[in-house]
């Protein structure tokens, strides 16, 4: 059965400096205590990159630059469906501080490899990279 819910949500891939920011979801939400890309539902009018440079602020209190729409996916959820638009990013301020999340953190590429993170996540980190290597 298909789910009825359906969340426009983007979320923000940031690189700085060889290193990628991250933040670990709260242990009382959907997929609690995992690491992820900084993110969160699309409001009405916004644009993806709009939406991800938003939540980037109010989870992490970081500001970027979005520089290019990785992809979308349908993600689904016994309850929900969700469309998740990955924003590539560059850094352009602050520290990263866990204003709406757990814990907050830059980690090198391996160390993203270590992280448990949703199952979605492995297909982001890979076009992430195919980008950010590409000429």
């Amino acid at each position: 059965m298909t789910p009825t819910i359906v969340h426009a949500v983007a979320i923000a891939v940031v690189h700085r400096s060889g290193q990628w920011l991250v933040a670990r979801r709260p242990d009382h939400v959907h997929l609690g205590g995992l690491w992820e890309f900084p993110g969160g539902k699309s409001h009405d009018g916004e644009t993806p990159s709009e939406a991800a440079l938003r939540e980037l602020l109010e989870e992490c209190g970081v500001t970027a630059v979005a520089t290019a729409v990785l992809t979308t996916l349908s993600v689904d959820y016994p309850d929900r469906r969700v469309l998740l638009t990955p924003v590539l990013c560059d850094w352009r301020g602050g520290e990263a501080q866990p204003l709406a999340s757990a814990a907050c953190r830059w980690v090198t590429d391996g160390e993203l490899d270590a992280l448990e993170m949703p199952e979605v996540n492995a297909r982001v980190i890979a076009e992430a990279r195919r980008r950010r290597d590409s000429p």
